[in-house]
């Protein structure tokens, strides 16, 4: 998987293979969904990166996609640690809506 991952990597990221070539049950949200969970998996990989990811999802101000916070259930915060897990996800999938957009 890594090295077919390597070689169709660039063809994927510029948009000409889909996330999904065979289709999906996922629907569009949860599609984006995926593509920033994986984002902020891949980008909290150890204690410094996390710490940088923090800081700039809380210093951030993306657009808020509501229908993705609403599927993972952040249509309302209660308390501190579960507003920061919005934050992260809002910056994520503002980064990864991005790199779609790019390409």
């Amino acid at each position: 998987p890594d090295k077919l991952a390597e070689r169709l990597g660039e063809a994927h990221r510029s948009g000409l293979l889909p996330d999904y070539p065979l289709g999906s049950d996922f629907t569009e949200v949860e599609q984006r969904l995926v593509r920033a969970l994986v984002w902020l998996k891949a980008n909290t990989a150890g204690k410094l990166a996390t710490i940088r990811l923090l800081a700039s999802a809380l210093l951030s101000k993306p657009k808020r996609d509501e229908e993705a916070m609403q599927r993972m259930g952040f249509t309302t915060t209660s308390g501190f640690s579960e507003w920061v897990e919005a934050r992260l996800l809002g910056h994520a999938l503002a980064m990864t809506s991005r790199a779609k957009q790019r390409s």
